[in-house]
């Protein structure tokens, strides 16, 4: 990607040295500046031949950040906040002044990850607190939840969280501190806000991945009842009453008993499990198409 931006711009200032100063390749961004001509040429090859390991260098990066951002240069001072080992910084920047929190999720999962060698990335868990948890749960948004859960690495989770509400998942299953005046608001809460492919994508994950399946049996039958009748009602709704019938007739209740049992436990955590009536769904063949015949136009003659 950075050298993608480097190719159509041939400015590595902005985002093409956040995206290097992210990866750590701080040399392969001097040679970048060595061969281009711009106005602050000298001055950034001259300040990025500094040692930034050093407790000196990282704080005149951080004082050049702090200049940029007065001057509303937010892009030039998210990168001077990498320089100066304040990632966080350099996240809040993306999110708050850039309004860009996807580019923020980039930064911190690129950075993140490479200074704790794929344990659980503080950085990444707290952009997402910040800046994507309180609009998923404003918004009753299971999906952006799901996915939360998932990249924190609480797979067994982010399968519930495709069945239970946000605002319950976060405040009863998470260490994630949010505020306690936040709440969903009214279109969060309406019925028509839930995807009725939650509950296939739910049915596929559980029948696949034994993580996936011992997170789906701690959803209590009643809940998981509840939201297949409301996603029969959306069903019904955009007129696929048959969809609905489908999923009510072919949809089963996994137990302890009949599915930890089953599972193949040296089969790298995959499940040797029948396919479900459910899942053949989206394998019927379509019905022929009948041919159109034209009607014999002596049908309408009413003796005018």
């Amino acid at each position: 990607m950075a050298r993608n931006e480097f190719s159509d711009c041939r400015d590595p200032s902005g985002k093409i040295s956040l995206f290097y100063l992210a990866l750590k390749k701080k040399q392969i961004l001097i040679g970048l500046w060595r061969t281009v001509h711009h106005a602050e040429q000298q001055k950034m090859l001259k300040f990025l031949n500094n040692d930034f390991t050093q407790h000196r260098w990282k704080s005149a990066a951080l004082k050049n950040a702090f200049v940029l951002l007065g001057k509303h240069r937010y892009i030039d001072a998210a990168y001077f906040f990498l320089l100066g080992d304040s990632p966080l910084d350099c996240c809040n920047i993306l999110a708050n002044k850039l309004n860009d929190p996807t580019l923020a999720i980039a930064i911190a999962k690129i950075y993140g990850k490479s200074k704790i060698n794929d344990e659980k990335n503080e950085l990444l868990y707290q952009v997402i607190e910040r800046y994507v948890l309180p609009d998923a749960i404003k918004n009753g948004d299971r999906w952006t939840t799901s996915w939360i859960f998932w990249q924190i690495k609480e797979k067994e989770l982010s399968i519930q969280a495709l069945i239970k509400s946000p605002i319950d998942m976060v405040s009863k299953h998470s260490n994630f501190d949010i505020p306690k005046d936040l709440q969903v608001s009214t279109k969060g809460q309406s019925f028509l806000r839930d995807d009725p492919v939650l509950i296939i994508l739910f049915n596929d994950l559980r029948n696949k991945k034994i993580n996936y399946l011992k997170g789906s049996l701690n959803i209590s039958k009643d809940e998981e009842f509840q939201f297949i009748i409301k996603v029969c009602m959306i069903y019904t709704r955009m007129g696929c009453d048959y969809l609905a019938l489908e999923l009510l007739r072919n949809w089963t209740f996994d137990t302890k008993d009949d599915d930890l049992k089953k599972s193949d436990q040296n089969n790298g955590g995959y499940l040797n499990k029948e396919p479900t009536p459910l899942s053949s769904v989206a394998n019927l063949k379509p019905p022929s198409s009948q041919a159109f015949e034209e009607p014999d136009m002596s049908s309408f003659d009413f003796g005018f």
